[in-house]
């Protein structure tokens, strides 16, 4: 069930309509000749891996992909792509160093199934172990490659003597994937997707 818009405004300067619903979500709406049969959007609030825990930092290199494959409330991936057809509706979340947020886009003919997934993504992500497992196993092996590049290990050290070694401005390592476990992940989520009513 939806939240009623308790509230709305329009700037005509803008052309842009504020509404304001009653679980406190704010959305500005614009209108435009440009893809005139798409609608899309983009939602963010303050935050991101800053909220991150130094030894849990990895967070910010895995969470969009584990999210990405995730189960959705009773749907797996695959049986929602044959109920939505996911090319022409998709929905993702976003993690930033400052922001975490949510964007997506969908045919206008589409909105009811894309506002769906806006729902799902908020309140029924299922992060499953074994998909973790296996994306972490990716970046692992990726940055064992890279521990093997002398340019990019100089690149690293560049980086890392210029933010004075500073935790959060070097590479991530081997060990800092390894300490992310599944709660860690749905420990962030809830934190920080939980509660959307600050999503600008």
């Amino acid at each position: 069930k939806g939240s009623k818009i308790i509230e709305e405004k329009y700037d005509a300067k803008l052309a842009v309509t504020e509404i304001t619903l009653e679980n406190g979500i704010k959305a500005l709406i614009k209108t435009s000749d440009f893809e005139s049969q798409i609608f899309s959007f983009y939602a963010k609030s303050l935050g991101g891996s800053s909220y991150v825990k130094n030894h849990l930092i990895a967070i910010n290199d895995l969470f969009e992909e584990v999210a990405a494959v995730s189960d959705l409330g009773n749907f797996s991936r695959v049986e929602l792509s044959n109920k939505i057809d996911l090319s022409a509706t998709n929905v993702s979340l976003i993690l930033e160093n400052y922001y975490e947020g949510i964007e997506g886009a969908s045919a206008v003919s589409n909105m009811k199934e894309l506002f769906e997934l806006i729902y799902l993504n908020l309140t029924s992500l299922k992060f499953k172990e074994e998909a973790l497992d296996k994306i972490k196993q990716l970046h692992i092996d990726e940055i064992k490659k890279e521990n093997l590049d002398p340019k990019a290990v100089f690149f690293n050290d560049v980086v890392a003597t210029l933010y004075q070694n500073h935790k959060r401005a070097r590479s991530t390592t081997v060990k800092q994937v390894q300490a992310v476990r599944l709660k860690d992940i749905q420990s962030f989520y809830k934190d920080r997707f939980g509660d959307p009513s600050d999503f600008v």
